[in-house]
This record gives structure tokens, sequence and C-alpha cells, in this order.
């Protein structure tokens, strides 16, 4: 179980991003570390969390089971973004009010992390990224917002 929480402000979605389509990446964690049996990518496990070009939340864990938010993120506004995964599901968050959950696998343990940037297509966060945070457990709607309070 996890969290990711950050505070993010998107001036645009249009960097290279999932699927060679466009978008914005928050937290990439070794993201090309998948197989699916077609392709000759690494077998390190990763995850990714962005936005796509529409403004929705997306998160791809490592066994490639891409899920999304209903909600999206505006442009230009600070907003604060979270991603629980409690074993079985991920939960998008957004200004610690939970937006949707979805059955997902489980990713594996990264050797690397990047912030803003991914690992294996050309393409950048446009805008700011701040206060990114990590927790070993599945957060709370309430642990969250005691966190964001001030």
């Amino acid at each position: 179980p996890f969290t990711i929480m950050a505070t993010v402000y998107p001036s645009s979605l249009n960097q290279a991003s999932y699927g060679f389509g466009t978008g914005g990446t928050i937290v990439d964690a070794e993201e090309a570390g998948y197989n699916d049996g077609a392709s000759a990518h690494s077998t390190t496990p990763g995850y990714a969390l962005g936005i796509t070009s529409t403004g929705h939340l997306w998160w791809w864990p490592y066994d490639g089971g891409d899920v999304y938010s209903s909600a999206t993120i505006p442009l230009n506004t600070w907003t604060i973004v979270e991603l629980t995964y409690d074993g079985q599901n991920a939960c998008f968050y957004i200004n610690s009010t939970l937006d949707i959950c979805h059955a997902a696998g489980a990713p594996g343990t990264p050797s690397f992390t990047k912030i803003g940037g991914k690992s294996w297509i050309a393409g950048y966060f446009a805008g700011s990224i701040s206060n990114v945070q990590f927790y070993n457990t599945a957060l709370t709607a309430s642990q969250m917002a005691q966190l964001n309070k001030g």
C-alpha cells in the first residue's frame, strides 16, 4: 500500500506522453519497465502518474492496467492531486476529496523516480510541481486533508 501526493500547476498538456499521446508527467518511477510479451522493454517494474491531454489524472502500474480519474485537473491553477493504492484499488483524490477508485494491479519497486519527466518518452510536465510526498500506506481522505492544511 502507498500514497503519492503532489501539488501541481499545469500550464499546458501538450508534452509527449502516454502511448505517444500528450499530457504531463507528475511522477515516473521507471515507467518503461514493463514486459508485455510483445515488446523488448526492460522487465524492471515501475509506474507513472500524470495528467492526460484532456486533464484527467492517469495511473499506469507495472501490469499495464491504465486507470483514469473521472474529474479533470484545471490549467493554470494550483491543485493537490493524490493517488492511493491499498493492494487492490487505485483511488484518485483531488484536493483530498475522493474522485474515483479502480481495481488495479500492483506496481513493482523501481530503482529510480523522476518528478516532472519521463523515462522513455521525451516529454516533461509543463508548469510547476510542488510538495511531492510518498507514503508507505494508503492514506484516508481525512489524513490527506490534515496533511494538506496550511
